[in-house]
């Protein structure tokens, strides 16, 4: 089990890169028009042709597949953790390594689904491309 002082220097590093990202990104968000012009139409058409072209051959949603692997994913890993944890009876350390997956684990979700899709939401409006 990894305690406390197990989490490495790579792994710091790891979740301040994270973080700085997910900054960045929520920042982002209040530039509309940085937004439209970046996102909305350099990389999200490119992005959605790729999708298409993997989604054409079968029929179902990567989403619906996403979301399946997402499931099997947190049960298994909080069984995996629980277990842990009640072996060693829920140590502090245990705690902080726990605290550190969350975070490092809500951080990717977050940076993949902004560049994915969340940044659509943050657009200027059908007023502005009209």
């Amino acid at each position: 089990m990894r305690t406390a002082a197990n989490i490495t220097l790579k792994q710091s590093t790891s979740l301040i890169f994270l973080g700085t990202v997910a900054l960045f990104l929520f920042g982002l968000s209040y530039f509309p028009y940085t937004v439209e012009t970046w996102y909305s139409t350099l990389w999200y058409p490119k992005l959605g042709q790729i999708m298409r072209q993997i989604t054409a051959k079968i029929p179902f949603s990567l989403g619906d597949i996403g979301y399946v692997l997402l499931a099997i994913y947190l049960i298994v890993n909080v069984v995996r953790f629980i277990i842990q944890g009640a072996g060693a009876r829920f140590p502090l350390d245990w705690w902080t390594w726990g605290g550190y997956k969350i975070i490092t684990f809500s951080l990717k979700l977050y940076i993949c689904f902004k560049l994915l899709w969340g940044l659509n939401y943050n657009r200027e409006g059908i007023a502005y491309q009209l």
